[in-house]
Protein backbone atom coordinates (compact mmCIF):
# COMPACT_ATOMS: atom_id res chain seq x y z
CA UNK A 1 0.00 0.00 0.00
CA UNK A 2 1.21 3.51 -0.88
CA UNK A 3 1.88 5.88 1.89
CA UNK A 4 0.17 9.25 1.20
CA UNK A 5 1.50 12.18 3.08
CA UNK A 6 -0.60 15.33 4.22
CA UNK A 7 1.00 18.27 3.85
CA UNK A 8 -0.69 21.40 6.53
CA UNK A 9 -2.20 24.34 4.65
CA UNK A 10 -1.57 27.49 6.26
CA UNK A 11 -4.15 30.08 5.02
CA UNK A 12 -3.78 33.61 6.59
CA UNK A 13 -7.12 35.31 6.99
CA UNK A 14 -6.80 39.04 7.22
CA UNK A 15 -3.35 39.39 6.22
CA UNK A 16 -1.96 40.45 2.63
CA UNK A 17 1.40 40.77 1.39
CA UNK A 18 0.23 44.09 -0.64
CA UNK A 19 -0.94 46.85 1.11
CA UNK A 20 -3.90 48.56 -0.48
CA UNK A 21 -3.57 52.25 -1.55
CA UNK A 22 -5.79 54.56 1.39
CA UNK A 23 -7.23 57.14 -0.68
CA UNK A 24 -6.65 60.62 1.02
CA UNK A 25 -9.50 63.18 -0.10
CA UNK A 26 -8.70 65.80 -2.00
CA UNK A 27 -11.73 68.53 -1.98
CA UNK A 28 -13.08 69.32 -5.81
CA UNK A 29 -10.34 66.76 -7.25
CA UNK A 30 -12.26 67.26 -10.73
CA UNK A 31 -13.30 71.18 -10.53
CA UNK A 32 -17.03 70.37 -10.94
CA UNK A 33 -17.38 73.33 -7.56
CA UNK A 34 -15.12 75.85 -9.69
CA UNK A 35 -12.40 76.91 -7.79
CA UNK A 36 -13.93 75.66 -4.75
CA UNK A 37 -10.86 74.65 -2.22
CA UNK A 38 -8.30 75.57 -5.21
CA UNK A 39 -6.55 79.13 -5.21
CA UNK A 40 -5.33 80.64 -8.30
CA UNK A 41 -2.32 82.47 -6.81
CA UNK A 42 -0.14 84.13 -9.51
CA UNK A 43 -1.98 84.91 -13.02
CA UNK A 44 -4.37 86.15 -14.49
CA UNK A 45 -8.21 84.56 -13.92
CA UNK A 46 -8.65 84.60 -17.90
CA UNK A 47 -5.07 82.40 -18.18
CA UNK A 48 -6.78 79.91 -15.24
CA UNK A 49 -10.36 78.82 -15.83
CA UNK A 50 -12.63 75.90 -14.80
CA UNK A 51 -14.96 75.09 -17.96
CA UNK A 52 -16.66 72.51 -19.35
CA UNK A 53 -14.57 72.36 -22.49
CA UNK A 54 -11.83 71.17 -19.95
CA UNK A 55 -13.28 68.42 -18.35
CA UNK A 56 -11.96 65.16 -19.17
CA UNK A 57 -15.18 63.77 -17.49
CA UNK A 58 -17.81 65.28 -15.08
CA UNK A 59 -18.99 68.77 -15.70
CA UNK A 60 -15.70 70.52 -15.62
CA UNK A 61 -11.98 70.78 -15.88
CA UNK A 62 -9.04 73.44 -14.98
CA UNK A 63 -7.79 74.92 -18.58
CA UNK A 64 -4.35 76.30 -17.92
CA UNK A 65 -3.97 78.94 -21.02
CA UNK A 66 -0.46 80.83 -20.64
CA UNK A 67 0.62 83.23 -23.07
CA UNK A 68 3.14 84.98 -21.68
CA UNK A 69 7.12 84.07 -22.15
CA UNK A 70 7.83 85.90 -19.11
CA UNK A 71 5.28 85.33 -16.64
CA UNK A 72 3.82 82.26 -15.04
CA UNK A 73 0.54 80.93 -13.80
CA UNK A 74 -0.23 78.96 -10.47
CA UNK A 75 -3.33 77.04 -9.02
CA UNK A 76 -2.71 75.66 -5.64
CA UNK A 77 -4.79 73.31 -3.92
CA UNK A 78 -6.44 73.28 -0.43
CA UNK A 79 -3.78 71.33 1.76
CA UNK A 80 -4.80 67.52 3.25
CA UNK A 81 -2.96 65.83 5.87
CA UNK A 82 -0.17 63.27 5.25
CA UNK A 83 1.53 60.80 7.47
CA UNK A 84 5.74 61.28 7.59
CA UNK A 85 7.58 58.73 6.05
CA UNK A 86 4.48 57.32 3.86
CA UNK A 87 4.34 57.40 0.35
CA UNK A 88 2.09 58.92 -1.46
CA UNK A 89 0.61 58.48 -5.23
CA UNK A 90 -0.67 61.33 -7.02
CA UNK A 91 -2.53 60.40 -10.31
CA UNK A 92 -3.93 63.39 -12.52
CA UNK A 93 -4.98 63.74 -16.28
CA UNK A 94 -3.88 65.95 -18.81
CA UNK A 95 -4.34 66.70 -22.26
CA UNK A 96 -1.46 69.28 -24.25
CA UNK A 97 -3.31 71.07 -26.73
CA UNK A 98 -0.42 73.45 -27.49
CA UNK A 99 3.08 74.67 -26.60
CA UNK A 100 4.74 73.48 -23.30
CA UNK A 101 3.37 75.58 -20.92
CA UNK A 102 2.28 73.45 -17.51
CA UNK A 103 3.10 70.65 -15.05
CA UNK A 104 1.73 69.34 -11.29
CA UNK A 105 3.90 69.99 -8.82
CA UNK A 106 3.26 67.93 -5.52
CA UNK A 107 4.95 69.27 -2.36
CA UNK A 108 5.11 68.02 1.57
CA UNK A 109 4.56 71.01 3.80
CA UNK A 110 6.00 71.39 7.67
CA UNK A 111 3.93 71.39 10.65
CA UNK A 112 4.20 75.66 9.79
CA UNK A 113 3.02 74.96 5.99
CA UNK A 114 5.75 75.65 5.16
CA UNK A 115 7.28 73.84 1.64
CA UNK A 116 9.92 71.06 2.09
CA UNK A 117 12.10 70.46 -0.79
CA UNK A 118 12.47 68.63 -2.82
CA UNK A 119 8.80 69.41 -5.00
CA UNK A 120 8.00 66.50 -7.46
CA UNK A 121 7.05 67.59 -10.93
CA UNK A 122 5.16 65.82 -13.78
CA UNK A 123 3.10 66.87 -16.97
CA UNK A 124 2.97 66.91 -20.99
CA UNK A 125 6.18 66.78 -22.62
CA UNK A 126 6.88 69.03 -25.18
CA UNK A 127 6.02 67.11 -28.28
CA UNK A 128 2.53 65.06 -26.47
CA UNK A 129 -0.30 65.57 -28.48
CA UNK A 130 -3.50 66.74 -28.05
CA UNK A 131 -5.26 63.74 -25.86
CA UNK A 132 -6.32 62.80 -22.40
CA UNK A 133 -2.97 60.79 -20.63
CA UNK A 134 -2.76 59.72 -17.56
CA UNK A 135 0.42 60.56 -14.84
CA UNK A 136 1.30 59.41 -11.38
CA UNK A 137 3.55 61.32 -9.24
CA UNK A 138 5.08 59.06 -6.26
CA UNK A 139 6.79 60.32 -3.59
CA UNK A 140 7.62 60.02 -0.28
CA UNK A 141 6.48 62.16 2.89
CA UNK A 142 9.76 63.62 4.52
CA UNK A 143 9.75 63.12 8.52
CA UNK A 144 8.75 66.71 8.99
CA UNK A 145 6.00 66.50 6.69
CA UNK A 146 2.49 67.24 8.10
CA UNK A 147 0.73 68.54 4.65
CA UNK A 148 0.76 68.27 1.28
CA UNK A 149 -0.74 70.46 -1.61
CA UNK A 150 -1.13 70.23 -4.92
CA UNK A 151 0.21 73.40 -7.68
CA UNK A 152 -0.66 73.20 -11.51
CA UNK A 153 2.22 75.99 -12.53
CA UNK A 154 3.68 77.19 -15.69
CA UNK A 155 7.57 77.70 -16.06
CA UNK A 156 8.05 81.38 -17.22
CA UNK A 157 9.27 80.91 -20.45
CA UNK A 158 6.34 78.25 -21.39
CA UNK A 159 3.01 79.27 -23.56
CA UNK A 160 0.76 76.89 -24.25
CA UNK A 161 -2.87 75.59 -23.28
CA UNK A 162 -3.23 72.24 -21.10
CA UNK A 163 -5.94 70.94 -19.81
CA UNK A 164 -6.54 69.15 -16.30
CA UNK A 165 -9.02 66.91 -14.43
CA UNK A 166 -9.91 64.02 -12.37
CA UNK A 167 -7.00 64.00 -9.50
CA UNK A 168 -6.22 61.61 -6.86
CA UNK A 169 -4.21 61.06 -4.24
CA UNK A 170 -3.41 57.81 -2.09
CA UNK A 171 -1.01 56.66 0.39
CA UNK A 172 0.28 53.60 -0.74
CA UNK A 173 2.67 52.21 2.05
Amino acid sequence: MKKTHIFPILLFAGTSILTAAEPIPIKNPGFEKGFDAWTLDKGLESEGTVIKEAARTGEAGFRHADASPTEYVRLISQNVRVKAGKTYKLRFFANQHSGHSANVHFWFLDSFEEAIEPRFIKGPPEEQKPEWVEYEIVAKAPDNAEYAEIHIQSNRAGVGVVDFDDFVLEQVD
